[in-house]
């Protein structure tokens, strides 16, 4: 398994597709990352998706 972690999201598209062994992630610190950051993971391809907040310096609603 390969793990691809970012604070760049908007850059994920120039990997993609990803194989099915490649779990792709955002890393949210702030309301505002998410914000932006969520958009950019949906239209990502690949098998598994997630999100890693730290640190995380604000609370932030998840509410989709």
């Amino acid at each position: 398994r390969f793990l691809f972690l970012t604070k760049n999201p908007e850059n994920l598209h120039l990997w993609a597709p990803f194989p099915d062994n490649c779990f792709v992630g955002i890393s949210v610190c702030s309301q505002k990352q998410f914000d932006e950051g969520l958009p950019y993971l949906k239209q990502v391809v690949a098998k598994v998706k997630f999100i890693s907040f730290e640190p995380l310096l604000e609370g932030v609603n998840v509410d989709i």
